[in-house]
């Protein structure tokens, strides 16, 4: 009983040896199929480690918003110079106060000029009765080519001088050539002016104009006539339309100059105020969001996470359109997406992750 026991037991051992030595050990060890069904469940353990909340998000036509900073600037401004010399008799309107075109603002003393007025307006006169008297003698034969034309120098040259006595009498009076406002004065009454002495500054007030400048990139995005809206340094917000765009960007900036015209007709926009900018471009699709959502790559690119049909998150760069008070509109994404709104930073991208829509 003892002898076969041993038997037994030495022929169990050979067969194990037989079997460890032929590889079967090792490949019921590592099978293939084991190893690929723990890979996948640690995945699946993973992939339900991450979860999201989604909003279904469609794109919407908008018009596209260009925002800028500009300022006010008086339509027309010129300096007021006096035409003749003379002593300012009057200051016939002060500063700040609003001028209708044709308006005496000044008054230069004509009194040396009405008594030269009188003098060649005499001679005039004198010289007209001696060239018609003239005039019937040489139709009649009575006087010769040379006498007739001496007359009709000496009445020109009357006329000539009458003619620029009245006008420097006109020079006296400074009007206004437009609707506007002065804004300093440069002169007291009494004091004596040259031909070219400045007397004040004029300006028209009325349109308003709003001076920008645009890239290039927003350029191709706005029209003439374009609506705009601005709001200016004190709150007042106002409406206008592009009246003019540069047709030659700025050598320094690269940007084109655009200006707005604003009805100011009682003179309550100021000129120098900074303003801000809103114009209306082109119609382009685009989705609203909330800037909350908005994630940052390791680049530095802002973008927007959205999840595609597998379940992966996406990373697109977005362009902000505009920019409102209770949301922003953005392109870049396509016209449906399943945004990432709650979750976002723990989502990787490219990697799968469970998801919940709360539209």
């Amino acid at each position: 009983m003892r002898k076969s026991s041993i038997i037994v037991a030495i022929i169990i051992l050979l067969i194990t040896i037989g079997w460890i030595a032929s590889g079967q050990f090792e490949k019921t060890k590592y099978k293939p199929e084991n190893s690929k069904q723990n890979i996948e469940s640690n995945k699946e353990n993973v992939e339900q480690s991450i979860y999201v909340r989604t909003e279904l998000s469609q794109s919407k036509k908008i018009n596209k918003t260009i925002k800028i900073q500009g300022q006010t600037t008086a339509n027309k401004i010129i300096k007021i110079k006096s035409e003749t010399s003379g002593k300012i008799v009057s200051l016939n309107k002060k500063v700040g106060e609003k001028i209708n075109k044709g308006e005496l603002i000044f008054k230069i003393s004509e009194k040396d000029l009405l008594l030269n007025l009188e003098k060649t307006k005499s001679k005039f006169e004198e010289s007209t009765i001696e060239f018609n008297a003239e005039n019937k003698l040489f139709q009649a034969g009575l006087s010769s080519d040379s006498k007739l034309a001496k007359a009709k120098s000496n009445l020109t040259d009357a006329k000539s001088n009458y003619d620029f006595i009245k006008n420097e009498i006109d020079k006296t009076n400074i009007i206004a050539p437009y609707n506007g406002i002065l804004t300093s004065d440069h002169l007291e009454a009494g004091e004596f002016v040259q031909v070219g002495t400045t007397l004040s500054t004029f300006v028209e007030l009325d349109p308003m104009l709003v001076v920008g400048y645009v890239s290039e990139k927003e350029l191709k995005n706005i029209s003439l006539n374009s609506n705009s809206k601005v709001t200016t340094s004190l709150n007042e917000n106002l409406n206008g339309l592009i009246s003019y765009i540069s047709p030659k960007a700025e050598e320094d900036t690269r940007t084109f100059r655009i200006e707005i015209t604003l009805a100011n007709p009682n003179y309550k926009i100021k000129d120098g105020l900074t303003a801000s900018i809103e114009i209306q471009g082109e119609e382009i699709y685009a989705h609203k969001i909330s800037p909350s959502i908005l994630s940052l790559r390791d680049d530095g690119s802002i973008g927007i996470k959205v999840i595609d049909e597998s379940n992966i998150v996406n990373f697109y760069n977005i362009e902000v359109v505009s920019d409102t008070n209770n949301g922003m509109w953005i392109t870049g994404i396509p016209d449906s997406s399943n945004i990432i709104v709650v979750g976002q930073e723990y989502a990787p991208i490219g990697e799968f992750v469970n998801f919940e829509k709360i539209n």
